[in-house]
């Protein structure tokens, strides 16, 4: 047996070890994301990339979650890039208004898009001085004195565990202190 005959059934065999068989399988993996106790979502790998599935046992309907190709337009124009609708840079969605619009973060935005109409909008899920928003926009949560706060985004006050005596808030950067002693 030469070295060539040794090489070519090394590479030949090392098609089938399972890091690389799996990617040669596709529609078999399904961890449902459910939506509300009784429907699901999920990402299912296949030949043409991913595609994200949407299920409703009570009606018997399996279907695409939304459409690939248009949302996967839209977002390419919102990010002034190419976006490939079977390999979308996010691989979680959030059902959102009773279903009819789903949620997806991508690039420090999370990005909302109407299933109606298909409106792609976005917010900033980071503020400008570091901290986290909330979905709604209403709240911001950092880390500030080894504590994690929570600021009310409209007011600006901000609170921290229960057992806290005083309150640090970043507004602006600059850092105010409240006592809460009185």
């Amino acid at each position: 047996m030469s070295v060539r005959d040794i090489t070519e059934r090394y590479n030949s065999a090392q098609r089938f070890l399972p890091g690389n068989a799996i990617q040669r399988v596709y529609n078999w993996f399904v961890r449902p994301q459910w939506i509300d106790g009784q429907r699901f979502w999920y990402r299912l790998r296949t030949r043409r990339g991913h595609e994200f599935i949407y299920v409703d046992p009570d009606r018997l309907e399996r279907r695409l979650a939304f459409d690939h190709e248009r949302l996967a337009a839209l977002l390419g124009a919102a990010l002034t890039q190419a976006v490939d609708p079977y390999a979308l840079p996010f691989a979680s969605i959030r059902y959102m208004d009773g279903n009819s619009a789903i949620e997806f973060d991508v690039d420090e935005l999370t990005w909302t898009c109407s299933l109606d109409d298909y409106v792609l909008t976005s917010r900033r899920t980071e503020s400008e001085d570091g901290s986290l928003v909330s979905p709604d926009g209403r709240w911001a949560v950092f880390v500030g004195t080894n504590n994690l706060w929570l600021r009310n985004m409209a007011s600006g006050e901000c609170a921290a565990h229960p057992g806290q005596r005083r309150l640090f808030c970043l507004r602006s950067g600059a850092g105010r202190q409240h006592d809460l002693a009185h």
